[in-house]
């Protein structure tokens, strides 16, 4: 998946201008100030994920993303239901491998009542947390457990792909979502201590971009966030663990509830931002990343084996994927869209190398992106906390797409090669009506 896109440009000057500093009670505070903007993006990033829970806690990550618009008792949840919504405040989360977030879009006169609102909630959640709350967010869980892997159309591709692909040590065995079990096992006093290791302010991240002045951020900072307090939490220590295949997987999903035959092919990649994770991104362009991609061409135009087919470069921490998926026209297998698929992959490393019209195509969709990215406040914003969580500091905003731009054809190939020539898993999602 293609994400994080900075370009890198001959000017001194910062693409996103901001201030960093850390407050007494670790907090990483990054402020992006823009005067001409109309709004003000929020975003608090936990430096925690699926990733860190322990056998036992699967899904509790998650949990917690229900849990913080559960109030506190100085709030109460219509803070977060009637009375931003009333502001003209649009707020949501996000949980996945790696990371928790919270976030909100604003009007810059209400800056002062979200940012106290965060602050409450990192704070003081801990002390509405009790076996009742706890019962009634797992059965919330549980519900959209059912309509998002149960019940959804192709729901159950992707928890059964990372079973596969990652040992059952990895911390990307288990889905983002977790067990249900474990969820509903959560007992009061685990979930507390759950909190205190990994939602303090010294294993947090806040971003505010957009239409306000650093000394009135700061003082607005100083005076919510600066009094929470530091918990005794340890922050993540984990260690890229590029995952890897002996011999070719191949799985044959019954697939209760989607219309078509799928076929996913994955493989293993470098972690976001290390050698090869660059390349892999211009290689799904060229493979599949626009209509007259090279998957495209050969299996919906010429051979009519699929209907749609994409590539992508979905890139975490520990390890990457790289992925195809295409949808099986009706009387073809997915037999046959997935050698075809590698038929086209070896004549691109091999027979027929891309052009440089080909190449330099893939890295303009590259920076279109990126500027449009660029476009909101929330965009940047989110960029900003992004680039800090996975590389370590918002400095990368300027180095990031150069990685795309100044990596030759030679390179592409090269390091495209390490992965896409090793073992991968295909799983052939397959509706009854069509075995």
């Amino acid at each position: 998946m293609l994400s994080l896109f900075v370009f890198a440009t001959a000017s001194a000057a910062p693409l996103i201008p901001y201030e960093t500093y850390t407050l007494d009670n670790g907090l990483e505070v990054i402020l992006a100030p823009q005067p001409d903007a109309p709004l003000v993006h929020v975003e608090v990033t936990f430096h925690v994920g699926s990733r860190d829970e322990q056998e036992g806690q699967h899904g509790w990550t998650h949990m917690v993303e229900h849990l913080l618009f559960s109030g506190t008792p100085n709030s109460g949840v219509a803070v977060y239901e009637e009375i931003f919504q009333g502001l003209g405040v649009q707020n949501n989360a996000s949980t996945d491998t790696d990371r928790l977030q919270v976030y909100e879009t604003l009007p810059p006169e209400h800056l002062p009542v979200v940012l106290w609102a965060e602050a409450d909630r990192m704070e003081h959640l801990s002390e509405i947390i009790d076996a009742e709350l706890l019962k009634r967010e797992a059965s919330v869980i549980k519900q959209e457990y059912h309509h998002s892997v149960v019940t959804k159309p192709y729901g159950q591709v992707w928890p059964k792909i990372m079973a596969s692909l990652f040992p059952q040590d990895h911390p990307y065995h288990h889905d983002v979502i977790g067990d249900i079990k474990q969820v509903q096992s959560a007992s009061a006093a685990n979930m507390k201590r759950f909190l205190g290791r990994w939602f303090g302010p010294e294993n947090a991240t806040l971003v505010i971009a957009g239409a306000f002045s650093i000394e009135d951020a700061r003082a607005l900072v100083g005076a919510t966030f600066g009094r929470v307090t530091r918990q005794a939490g340890a922050e993540a220590s984990w260690d890229v663990r590029p995952s890897s295949l002996d011999d070719n997987v191949e799985i044959r999903l019954d697939e209760a509830h989607g219309e078509d035959a799928r076929v996913y092919m994955v493989w293993p990649s470098p972690p976001i931002y290390q050698p090869g994770d660059a390349e892999l991104d211009l290689i799904s362009q060229l493979l599949g990343g626009r209509a007259d991609s090279r998957l495209h061409r050969a299996l919906v135009e010429e051979q009519g084996s699929a209907t749609e087919i994409s590539a992508y470069q979905y890139s975490s921490h520990l390890a990457s994927t790289f992925v195809i998926e295409a949808t099986v026209a009706s009387g073809r297998t997915g037999d046959e869209v997935a050698e075809a698929t590698q038929e086209v992959i070896w004549a691109l490393f091999n027979d027929a190398p891309p052009t440089d019209a080909e190449i330099n195509a893939a890295r303009a969709l590259l920076e279109r992106d990126f500027y449009l990215r660029l476009s909101t406040v929330a965009a940047r914003g989110h960029m900003l906390s992004r680039y800090t969580d996975a590389a370590g500091t918002p400095d990368y905003v300027d180095e990031g797409l150069a990685r795309y731009l100044e990596s030759s054809p030679q390179q592409v190939l090269e390091l495209g090669w390490v992965t896409l020539s090793q073992p991968h898993l295909t799983l052939h999602a397959v509706p009854a009506e069509t075995q």
